[in-house]
């Protein structure tokens, strides 16, 4: 039960974006991010969208490197807060002024050397990337 709890809040990231393509399940998105791919439910190209990033999907690095990865979403971004939790941390990094959220644990942050102010590179699954209907476009 505490399980189902902490996964109910885990910390999204949430921008809005436009359909630019769509392959099969996966949508292609262009958002403040730059270009998104995620799963989406029967969106065409032109449609405006909510791309939700869960925190938990989202893997840093201290580089941006060529190596080969499942993770369709890559991107740069630079620390931005830090707050620690008793064994896991919330990591805020800014991507194109875009407040994206990480869960890591003290390891990985101290294998990291995590600090504000520093540049990290951060990947996601386009299949943890939910792409749904804007419902409020203002």
């Amino acid at each position: 039960e505490s399980v189902l709890a902490t996964a109910a809040n885990v910390p999204e990231t949430v921008v809005r974006g436009t359909v630019t393509e769509t392959h099969g399940e996966l949508a292609a998105v262009d958002t403040p991010l730059g270009t998104v791919q995620g799963v989406h439910d029967d969106r065409v190209a032109g449609d405006p969208v909510q791309v939700r990033i869960g925190a938990d999907a989202v893997t840093l690095y201290d580089d941006v490197g060529t190596e080969a990865t499942s993770a369709r979403n890559r991107r740069q971004g630079t620390v931005t807060a830090i707050d620690a939790g008793e064994t896991v941390l919330t990591v805020t990094l800014a991507v194109e002024g875009v407040p994206v959220q990480a869960l890591v644990t003290g390891e990985s942050a101290s294998l990291l050397d995590l600090a504000e102010g520093q540049d990290v590179a951060l990947t996601w699954k386009a299949t943890a990337t939910r792409v749904t209907r804007e419902t409020d476009r203002t």
